[in-house]
């Protein structure tokens, strides 16, 4: 199959799934977790909206839109540099996972739609700096394994690859990446990396999966947090932009507004999720996605660069009590999950004023009458220094580098100048043009998306799920368990063994 079939064939099936989830609807998962491991979109019997997309824009825009002022980043290459056309491969998620396939390297032709066309201008733009062709290889299922088994045997069918951390774990300590810290051309303090994920996730000094300007995906997986404008205003609430402005947006004065909203609309005495109004509805994840927001940290880098365990303290239980004290009340709020309600839809009928999920959900509100906004996960108290925000471990596409990779000097060049044109490209027009002016309702969702992206916290014993901490933390949601202190006590062996693996595995990796 030659290169303009394999370009139609790959534009035919991403056509046909987008055909398909606009006809049977969205489902997802309140955390994703399974979306790389069953190489499906992750599913779950509640459906968020009757009607979406998973395309970030669906409008045409012309060209000139397309392009900024001003391409102001540049990777520190040698002019002249051309590699004669090779052919640099790079190994993605593919299409058949619909909400998670890749979105950062499989345009191969220009395209009418905002984002599509910039990330096939950033591939053209690279192409033509240094002389090479950028091809997408696509993994299947399980991706990880897909790489593993690729890296193992020793076929060089892939020059770097993206995976989410969780999946990706287990092969980083099996000694099958580079250690990008060891790439003398790849320069991770420059302003297209993610400089949380470079430095939450260096361990003993080594770093093999970093985000960051070369592709857009992960951000989709963020946690965030979305608002009925209108039934703010019927209210009489206070305007949630100016208490982020004005450091008041905490978890306390969140809660306090979800109560005003909600209310037992037919009379029966009971509160009940589908029939009366709610100020704001979670999922099992919602408490990781919470306690998170309130800097909670599962491990953190000691002094010698090496993380330890420190999720058990008193800052912990305090917002992990207060977060249940509202989860945990029937009469104040619902799990989705659990009942088994259309949350999305919920919300776009003015039936619920808060709904935490992941950023892309987003796109499936673009016919919502309503107003809505976009909000950061409030922090615990007004004391706290910043806000911090978390990523789908499962799901965040990362970069690595295979140990199979033999040529660094070349891959060094052409991940910065991808990364660097990312930042020129890709990310101006999801975030400045696609998210800014299309999919939010209004200008002071900008500063939202700002504080955002740039407060994602990398806890690597989150993003590796040491110990399985989620499903824990989602077990006792489930069962609306208070004791935090005594069910962390029966699986402290656990986290402690979790983490010492982590930190013996990469003691055991060279470079």
């Amino acid at each position: 199959m030659n290169g303009a079939d394999k370009t139609m064939k790959t534009k035919q099936i991403i056509s046909m799934l987008l055909a398909l989830l606009m006809t049977a609807g969205s489902f997802v998962s309140c955390s994703g977790r399974d979306a790389e491991e069953s190489g499906n979109q992750p599913v779950n019997n509640t459906e968020l909206t009757d009607t979406a997309s998973v395309e970030e824009e669906t409008e045409p825009e012309t060209e000139a839109e397309t392009e900024p002022e001003d391409l102001v980043y540049k990777a520190d290459i040698p002019e002249g540099t051309n590699y004669d056309g090779y052919n640099f491969r790079v190994m993605v998620m593919d299409p058949s996972t619909i909400v998670w396939s890749d979105t950062d390297f499989s345009v191969l032709e220009p395209s009418a739609e905002v984002v599509e066309n910039a990330v096939y201008q950033r591939k053209m733009a690279v192409e033509e700096q240094l002389g090479v062709k950028i091809t997408p290889v696509y993994g299947t299922g399980n991706i990880a394994g897909t790489i593993a088994t690729s890296i193992i045997a020793d076929d060089d069918s892939f020059d770097i690859c993206f995976s989410a951390p969780l999946i990706a774990s287990g092969k980083i300590t099996d000694g099958l990446f580079l250690n990008l810290r060891n790439f003398e051309n790849i320069d991770l303090a420059d302003a297209w990396w993610d400089q949380n994920s470079v430095n939450d996730l260096t361990v003993d000094g080594k770093l093999y999966l970093v985000a960051g300007d070369i592709g857009y995906n992960y951000k989709r997986s963020t946690s965030v947090l979305f608002f009925n404008k209108n039934m703010i205003t019927v209210n009489g609430l206070d305007n949630p932009y100016e208490l982020v402005q004005n450091n008041k947006w905490t978890a306390e004065k969140m809660f306090e507004m979800a109560d005003v909203i909600t209310t037992d609309s037919n009379g029966d005495g009971a509160y009940k999720a589908g029939e009366d109004v709610f100020g704001f509805a979670h999922c099992p994840d919602t408490l990781y996605q919470m306690l998170v927001g309130g800097d909670v940290r599962m491990a953190e880098t000691n002094d010698a660069g090496i993380p330890e365990i420190t999720f058990m303290n008193e800052h912990t239980i305090d917002v992990f009590n207060t977060v249940t004290g509202m989860f945990y009340d029937e009469n104040r709020t619902y799990n989705w999950e659990k009942v088994g309600v259309n949350a999305g839809n919920e919300f776009t009928s003015d039936k619920l004023l808060f709904m935490p999920t992941e950023f892309w959900v987003i796109t499936t509100f673009r016919e919502m009458d309503t107003d809505f906004g976009v909000l950061p996960i409030p922090k615990y108290t007004e004391e706290q220094a910043d806000y911090h925000h978390c990523v789908n471990q499962s799901v965040a596409a990362m970069m690595l580098i295979p140990k199979t990779n033999r040529d660094h000097a070349r891959t060094g060049n052409i991940v910065s100048a991808l990364g660097a044109e990312g930042k020129n490209l890709i990310t101006p027009a999801y975030y400045e043009v696609a998210l800014k002016t299309k999919m939010s309702r209004d200008m002071e969702s900008e500063a939202m998306f700002d504080i955002i992206f740039n407060s994602i916290t990398w806890d690597p014993g989150f993003m590796y799920d040491i110990g399985s901490i989620k499903a824990m933390l989602s077990g006792m949601v489930s069962k609306l368990d208070t004791e935090l202190a005594s069910t962390y006590q029966r699986q402290q062996k656990v986290f402690t063994k979790g983490i010492d693996r982590l930190v013996k595995g990469y003691a055991e990796l060279n470079g």
